[in-house]
């Protein structure tokens, strides 16, 4: 959860009376998006995963670890990678991407409208980060329109889970 302007002694006691703070009772989104990704990858054999240089903070790097040559890490160039993305579901993979929600909905907006969803592509987007609760990333890295831009486009579903269980049912669901 991100509190602008707090210390992080009062962050400490703010999330201890929300109760998400001890250690084994809830699993990061994030852990849970790679862990289920390297569990779809042992079932499926065409699950691939594509990366914009943030695999270490979207645990995205587990499934690099199981899986090397089915890992590419295309750096910051959120447009080519949904381009990438979108010619490999049409050779039959299933290419998952990952990266932060606003440069998904603010870099990477026009190929994700023309060549995904418009031309019905089975792409799957793995967006961290979104809204306002993005941690310490700070004002760069939130987007208060990412669920609004995303909902717009023909025959995209978005799904925004709240908490480990419904993080990992969402992810298999929608592979």
């Amino acid at each position: 959860m991100a509190f602008q302007g707090r210390d992080q002694e009062e962050l400490k006691i703010v999330a201890a009376e929300l109760g998400i703070v001890e250690a084994g009772r809830m699993k990061a989104l994030r852990d849970v998006f790679g862990d289920t990704l390297v569990s779809l990858g042992s079932s499926n054999p065409n699950v691939v995963v594509l990366d914009a240089d943030l695999a270490n903070s979207t645990k995205a790097d587990k499934f690099a670890m199981a899986y090397p040559g089915r890992f590419l890490q295309m750096g910051i160039a959120e447009q080519n990678f949904v381009g990438v993305c979108r010619r490999l579901s049409f050779n039959g993979f299933v290419p998952w991407l990952s990266s932060f929600t606003v440069f998904f909905t603010h870099r990477a907006i026009d190929p994700i409208r023309m060549l995904v969803a418009q031309t019905h592509a089975n792409v799957k987007i793995g967006a961290a980060y979104a809204g306002l609760m993005t941690g310490l990333t700070g004002k760069t890295h939130q987007d208060v329109q990412d669920l609004a831009i995303m909902r717009g486009m023909p025959d995209m579903t978005v799904l925004a889970p709240a908490d480990a269980i419904e993080g990992e049912a969402i992810i298999r669901w929608g592979h």
